[in-house]
């Protein structure tokens, strides 16, 4: 994974290869960065979620797990989740 400065547009970009859950490689591109710490920041976010890297923070693995669940409740059991996360998760930060 590299990150690069888009010359076109100013901005920051970063190419990155993963691979999927059926082990084919997949090259892509993510655009738009205002600043190389954001684009850095997403790649290593990127990293963790993709790779399972246990190297991450308790509140970065509960915000992967939220995301992921959302797609199997309703809306109503995510809000619930994100009020405990708000009460109990931040002194894990």
């Amino acid at each position: 994974m590299s990150v690069y400065k888009d010359k076109k547009t100013g901005t920051w970009k970063v190419c990155y290869r993963y691979t999927d859950w059926q082990g084919k490689v997949h090259q892509s591109t993510k655009r738009g960065f205002s600043t190389k710490k954001s684009a850095l920041e997403w790649e290593r976010d990127f990293c963790n979620k993709n790779e399972g890297n246990l190297n991450m923070t308790f509140a970065d693995f509960v915000e992967i797990y939220l995301v992921e669940r959302t797609s199997f409740k309703g809306k109503y059991i995510l809000y619930q989740r994100t009020d405990y996360k708000n009460k109990n998760i931040t002194v894990f930060r």
